[in-house]
């Protein structure tokens, strides 16, 4: 909603209180949609990686590797990361991902799905 300090500070705070939570996952998803939000590219990539480092087969982490690398212009990268969104979710489509993402600041859901479809994700 665009209090991108404020989700950092409480993402941070809550990881350090418990690193090893099954959940940290969820705060890393936290961190990536603050970036996302506040279109901070760099800090979208790296929340983007702890994503994946935390829940290496949650799916929405790679997606939003996919968007992060394209946004960088990193483009072999991205096909990577589509590949592996792929592998885990075979029938994903940039329609059906429209349906279901929940961004709704109309700039950072526009980046996202601009960034599958520059990373040619099917339609």
């Amino acid at each position: 909603m665009g209090h991108y300090e404020e989700v950092i500070h409480h993402a941070e705070v809550a990881v350090q209180l418990s690193p090893k939570d099954p959940g940290l996952a969820f705060w890393e998803l936290a961190r990536v949609y603050a970036a996302l939000v506040a279109d901070r590219p760099e800090e979208y990539l790296l929340s983007a990686m702890k994503m994946t480092e935390a829940a290496p087969d949650f799916v929405t982490g790679w997606r939003h590797f996919v968007v992060a690398y394209t946004s960088a212009g990193r483009h072999e990268e991205a096909k990577a990361a589509l590949q592996k969104v792929l592998n885990r979710s075979p029938d994903d489509r940039l329609k059906t991902i429209a349906k279901s993402v929940p961004i709704s600041d109309h700039k950072a859901r526009e980046r996202f799905l601009n960034g599958f479809s520059q990373a040619r994700l099917p339609d």
